[in-house]
Parts: structure tokens; sequence; C-alpha cells
């Protein structure tokens, strides 16, 4: 045993050191936002700023375009398609990625997003396009969209633990709460999106994080988590107490909602 060779057990979690310091520096690196990630981030707060004083219809089609176009987007990004001939080889009447349903399937066959989220998307999809395409539809409430709304995963009642916002939240009418359910999940759609293709890209281990918290996460789910924050607080009648994301690299994200 005094041969001078490391036991198993130590060269084990000497590697599971080695190896997490290294993501660690990875993970420093990459959490940071980057160009393309801030347009992403300044469409999101511009969104937030118009949904919430407009009607059902227009807030709905706005937002599930929005995740749409962000979702083409990050195939360009990623996947360098540049030039024209590209584009419509890709997004043409007869490319692989021409409908957002296709894009989808796409995502989550190369890991971008959940395979089960695949359905969140449709969701979005089929609510948007009722908006869009039936002049009759101006509101969720007593519509045929409502058991759709209502299959979206509840993220609007994650801070429902804060008295205040419990209050607000149990008095806001039926239709706020039903386009809080939407617009929950296709910004946090986009977070997940933007952050399972970065985490691919960069090679660091999906789901892995250098510390705990809100300040140990990338930048475009800070950013994605206040914009809902944001839309909750204000929908409710809220006075917004966080941080509104200013996309500087130096500043100090501490927000005090929802951490």
């Amino acid at each position: 045993m005094g041969d001078g060779k490391a036991q198993p057990d130590q060269s084990l979690a000497e590697a599971r050191t080695f190896a997490y310091q290294y993501w660690s520096e990875r993970y420093a690196e990459a959490r940071l936002a980057s160009k393309f990630e801030e347009e992403i981030m300044d469409e999101a707060h511009d969104l937030v700023q118009f949904a919430v004083t407009a009607d059902t219809r227009s807030s709905m089609i706005l937002l599930v375009s929005f995740l749409e176009d962000t979702l083409k987007k990050v195939f360009v990004n990623e996947w360098k398609i540049e030039s024209k001939k590209e584009m419509d080889r890709f997004f043409g009447g007869s490319g692989p990625l021409a409908t957002f349903s296709q894009r989808a399937l796409v995502a989550a066959g190369v890991g971008w997003i959940e395979k089960e989220a695949v359905t969140e998307f449709d969701t979005l999809r089929k609510i948007r396009n009722t908006f869009a395409h039936d002049h009759r539809m101006i509101k969720i409430e007593g519509s045929d969209l409502v058991g759709l709304v209502t299959s979206l995963p509840p993220r609007e009642q994650v801070w429902l633990y804060k008295e205040e916002y419990k209050d607000h939240f149990e008095k806001a009418d039926e239709e706020t709460k039903l386009k809080m359910r939407v617009f929950c999940s296709g910004l946090m759609l986009v977070a997940h999106l933007l952050l399972n293709s970065k985490m691919i890209a960069t090679g660091i281990p999906k789901g892995f994080r250098s510390g705990s918290g809100f300040k140990n996460k990338f930048e475009i789910e800070q950013a994605m988590i206040d914009a809902t924050i944001r839309y909750c607080w204000i929908a409710t009648g809220q006075v917004y107490e966080g941080k509104v994301y200013e996309y500087r690299r130096s500043r100090d994200i501490s927000p005090k909602v929802g951490d």
C-alpha cells in the first residue's frame, strides 16, 4: 500500500475535481450572453412592455410568433445558414425547416429542447393559429382554447408562496390568468431553447452548473426569468420590484423577486 501509487478512490476524486474545475471555467465564459442572445433579450423586453396592456388576440399572436422566429434564428445561428440559397433550401416551402412544427421536431432531435416540449410548442402553435385565423376569437376564457391553455405547465403559479403575489393573483380575472399561463410557457421555451443549444455548442454537460441560485444561471436564463416575472407581476396589478435586465456583463444581477 506504500508503493506511492494513487489508490482508485483517490484517483477518482482527483479526476472529478479536475473535471469540475475545467467545466466551471468553461461555464463561466459560456454563461455570458452573446450579441445574438442579447438581441433576443431585447425583443423579449419589448414584447413584455407591449403584452401587459395589449388585448388577448394581439399578445398571443405576437408571443408565439416571437417563439417561432427565435427557433428559426437559432437554426440560422448554430448551423451558420447564411446565403439566400441556403435559407431557401432549409426554410423554403419544401425545406425540412419550413414550418413551426418541423423546426420544433428537428430541435428536439438535436437536443435543443426536450422531446416532451414538442407538445408544448405544438399547443402554443394551435393557440396562435386559432387567434390568427378566426376573426371571432378575441379571448381565451369561454372558448375551446381553455383546454389547450390549461394543459400547459402552471409556471405562473410558482410564486404563490409569496403572499403579496398570491393575493394579487387570486384577485386577477380568469382571462388574465390564462394569458399568464401562455406567456410564461412561451418565454421559458425560448430560455430552454437558447440554453440547451449553447451548452451543446460549447460542449458543456447538460445540466451542469458551477453553483446554485439565480446568479449562477446563464444570462439568457436570467433575462427570460426576469421577463416572465415582470409580466406576471405587472399583469396582476403589482409594482415590479426586481431589476430590469440591463444586458451588461459587469452588472450585479440580484432580483428581489423570483430568486
